[in-house]
């Protein structure tokens, strides 16, 4: 699938206990690799969540690709090309690595072989089952399932989060083949190096809102924003 961009434009969502997003705006432009930062309930997973349909935005508009998503329902959105890779992975216990990757799949998604060429260490497990899978594997997976579909925007939650450092550069680089490939990508992160490595820009979320934006060179050069949202 051709990338596609998406924005968010003055959107408030949340849960029972109240509003997260408080007229949150930013947008991602095709082919762009944004990372979205912050501290821990600033709102990050919530705007995810909020675009994938999940959870249902209060007011405001989200398009993609110039479609009003709004008030979609997940799997409508997921049909036109967003695939969602969460923080829990989804992976299942009792099924191989195979398995995994045959339940799912478009025409116009990536097929297994390219799969194992781009994640050789599923090649050598494909017949491991999800619980006998590492951390970093189970990550890879959970990524190669969604590439599986083809997305026109990949969104990322977390993916490095509590791996060993070896792993995490395995997936840099892969993530790092994707935006070389022109892949629209979302990535929420902790890991800000991490981060500031591979985005091409950076938003960071304080408080349900966007409080800044940028390149990685300004986010690096500006230290009261990375204090002041951030705590770095």
């Amino acid at each position: 699938m051709n990338p596609a961009g998406i924005s968010l434009q003055s959107v408030d969502a949340g849960y029972d206990h109240g509003h997260v997003l408080q007229g949150l705006s930013f947008s991602v432009e095709p082919g762009e690799m944004v990372a979205l930062l912050g501290r821990n309930g600033s709102g990050k997973t919530t705007a995810l969540k909020t675009i994938m349909g999940i959870l249902r935005a209060q007011s405001g508009r989200i398009e993609f690709s110039d479609i009003d998503i709004t008030d979609k329902a997940t799997y409508k959105i997921a049909g036109l090309g967003i695939a969602y890779v969460p923080e829990t992975r989804g992976i299942f216990a009792s099924l191989s690595v195979h398995e995994h990757l045959t339940l799912v799949g478009a025409k116009s998604g990536w097929s297994l072989d390219r799969i194992y060429d781009t994640f050789p260490r599923l090649a050598e497990r494909r017949s491991h089952r999800g619980s006998k899978l590492s951390g970093g594997e189970q990550q890879m997976l959970a990524i190669a399932r969604a590439l599986r579909m083809g997305p026109r925007l990949l969104i990322l939650d977390e993916p490095t989060e509590g791996l060993a450092p070896v792993i995490v550069e395995e997936i840099a680089t892969i993530i790092e083949g994707l935006k070389h490939e022109g892949m629209t990508m979302v990535i929420v992160e902790q890991n800000y190096a991490f981060a500031a490595r591979i985005a091409d820009r950076i938003h960071i979320i304080g408080r349900g809102r966007l409080r800044w934006s940028g390149t990685p060179a300004e986010f690096d050069a500006d230290d009261e924003v990375r204090f002041t949202w951030l705590g770095i």
